[in-house]
């Protein structure tokens, strides 16, 4: 029983802890919100994105370095990368100057709005479930051990995302939002900065070969003329 009484005690000051020092002001949390999950075709491609708002009412000025870690039940990995190629047709789309993961890392000032955009390049179309991990939009952290200071995690946004349906015309498939909150994710699993990304190109137009010219017959030969001997 005393050994219970003491572990408990111990639980609650670890809970209060905790609390505490968010209360106090130590971390910092960003008001995210996303629009789904959307495709725009691009030389015959469907490409899938999300578009979303990040505000600051921390009362200080903030480093917004987003970081959105895709994964699925088929087991393939992506990440939202700058999209210099596809970006364009995405703001048409939507009438908006939105941002992607290069250009809006840096400063986010306090009272900030921000539209951003983040584009999901190889997502497997055989996939179901996409999970979509972001970091950056908190620099709240905890310990599962606080006494110890061990199992470090940080909290990131996390969205999972269902689309049954046909792999091959995923951009006619419905998208149903199953999870939409804050998780706490250990730093063994967490997300890390992307690769360079490759760029998928709009596929220009062909010219017309140009002709081979087949070479003109050439005329009979001079006959050379054998000497006549003496």
């Amino acid at each position: 029983m005393k050994a219970f009484s003491i572990f408990a005690a111990t639980l609650l000051v670890v809970t209060l802890i905790s609390v505490s020092t968010d209360a106090a002001g130590k971390f910092w949390t960003l008001d995210f919100k996303h629009t789904g999950l959307h495709y725009v075709n691009v030389g015959g491609q469907a490409v899938a994105y999300t578009t979303y708002t990040v505000t600051n009412n921390t009362g200080a000025d903030r480093t917004f370095r987003p970081i959105f870690r895709v994964e699925t039940e088929t087991g393939k990995l992506t990440y939202a990368i700058a999209a210099p190629t596809i970006a364009p047709a995405i703001r048409e789309k939507h009438g908006q100057k939105l941002l992607d993961v290069d250009q809006i890392t840096g400063t986010i000032k306090d009272g900030e709005t921000k539209l951003g955009l983040a584009v999901f390049f190889k997502l497997d179309p055989a996939a179901d479930h996409v999970k979509v991990y972001i970091a950056g939009i908190t620099d709240t952290f905890r310990y599962q051990d606080e006494d110890n200071r061990k199992g470090f995690q940080r909290r990131e946004w996390f969205i999972h995302w269902f689309r049954p349906g046909d792999p091959v015309v995923r951009q006619e498939d419905r998208v149903d939002t199953l999870f939409n909150d804050w998780i706490w994710r250990s730093t063994g699993t967490a997300a890390t900065a992307p690769e360079a990304p490759e760029k998928i190109e709009t596929p220009e137009k062909k010219e017309a070969p140009e002709k081979t010219e087949t070479p003109a017959k050439t005329e009979g030969t001079e006959k050379t003329e054998t000497p006549a001997k003496d």
